[in-house]
């Protein structure tokens, strides 16, 4: 599931940086001015998680401090990290993006985009 993947990526870096960038491969219409916009943010406050806020939620894709690979290890399932997310909504900044709310999960909606 998702906490598997994820829990991998915080293991592969977990050493050698202070923050992870979670992505979703199914949100086409993400853009390099928007992930650069995730880390202006997290770099003048390198201790919040700094998340996509879209169609009512925050989401990927987020940015997570070191302080949080902790939690990001012990997720289960497929859920994801919603679940730190919502836990952590006092050191959460979001950065409005839309376009993250179209993901790609099945063929019509490739066809739709």
């Amino acid at each position: 599931g998702m906490a598997t993947s994820i829990q991998c990526g915080v293991r592969s870096v977990a050493r050698q940086t202070d923050g992870i960038l979670l992505m979703l491969a199914d949100q086409p219409l993400i853009t390099t001015d928007h992930l650069a916009s995730l880390a202006q943010a997290w770099r003048k406050k390198p201790d919040s998680i700094v998340a996509s806020q879209y169609a009512g939620i925050a989401g990927a894709p987020v940015i997570f401090p070191r302080n949080d690979f902790a939690k990001l290890l012990e997720l289960e399932g497929d859920r994801g990290a919603r679940s730190v997310l919502e836990k952590n909504k006092n050191r959460l900044l979001t950065i409005k993006f839309e376009d993250a709310a179209i993901d790609i999960d099945r063929p019509e909606d490739l066809a739709r985009l």
